[in-house]
């Protein structure tokens, strides 16, 4: 039933109260009865009811406990933080679980025009399979990257371990094979991926040879072997080096200065 008391005046102790019982609450994983009955009393006191009754936070209507539930403002019940949950009727409860429910699916299908959008702008009439492979390029740099570092290097003969060489894990193909199938993607999209990490001019992977005979992939300068993994990425994104910040001045034959030397 809706109750129809006054709470009392706002204080310092009501607040000071309120503060004590929140710093001593630790988010579950689920609510249980004893935790629901811990945060009306704390929102009761701090509305004025003394524990005894509490407000809905979207009708305002004041009502006894039995009547008010835990509502979670992200529609998560698993994500108990103070901030995430509030008191509210059975009946606001259900409208605003809906609505959430419905911000979620129109966030889904905002995320789904934009990758719609994205692929128009890239290719208007170009196949899905092209379309799908445009998300494979990132993950197969890192993956690629990740294979690096994990294999290492050998500072006294500046190569990895030949151990791990001769398991021909950082064999260009066998690399690019790897890196496809963790990826998805098609191995004759990945070479070109390969491709643009190791070219001459300002790519950041090479292809060695140990004197051995055995090829490898390795990068071109040894204090990335010190480096973390989304470091090298970060300075060698899917996008290019320029979207990096990496290139300070843009090479002599790229872009507008191999206009101006033309000119020249």
């Amino acid at each position: 039933m809706t109750v129809t008391s006054n709470p009392t005046h706002p204080n310092s102790e009501r607040e000071s109260i309120y503060e004590s019982l929140m710093a001593n609450y630790r988010p579950p994983a689920h609510l249980r009865k004893n935790h629901k009955d811990y945060l009306k009393t704390a929102w009761s006191i701090l509305a004025g009811y003394e524990g005894k009754e509490l407000p809905c936070d979207f009708c305002n209507k004041v009502k006894e406990f039995a009547e008010i539930t835990i509502h979670h403002k992200d529609g998560n019940e698993q994500h108990n933080t103070i901030e995430n949950v509030c008191p509210a009727c059975w009946e606001c409860n259900d409208k605003e679980k809906w609505i959430v429910r419905r911000r979620k699916k129109a966030e889904v299908s905002e995320r789904e025009r934009d990758t719609f959008r994205t692929h128009r702008e890239l290719a208007p009439d170009a196949p899905d399979s092209m379309k799908k492979n445009l998300d494979y390029e990132e993950p197969y740099r890192t993956l690629i990257v990740r294979l690096i570092l994990n294999a290492g290097l050998d500072e006294s003969t500046n190569h990895p371990p030949i151990d791990i060489l001769k398991e021909e894990i950082l064999d260009p193909t066998n690399a690019n094979a790897a890196a496809c199938e963790e990826t998805g993607a098609n191995p004759k999209t990945g070479f070109p991926y390969l491709d643009k990490m190791k070219n001459p001019t300002n790519g950041f992977m090479e292809v060695a040879k140990h004197p051995t005979g055995i090829k490898y992939l390795r990068f071109r300068k040894k204090e990335y072997y010190s480096m973390s993994e989304s470091e090298i990425v970060k300075l060698h994104p899917k996008t290019g080096q320029r979207t990096s910040g990496l290139f300070t001045k843009p090479i002599a034959f790229l872009g507008q200065e191999k206009e101006q030397a033309i000119a020249k």
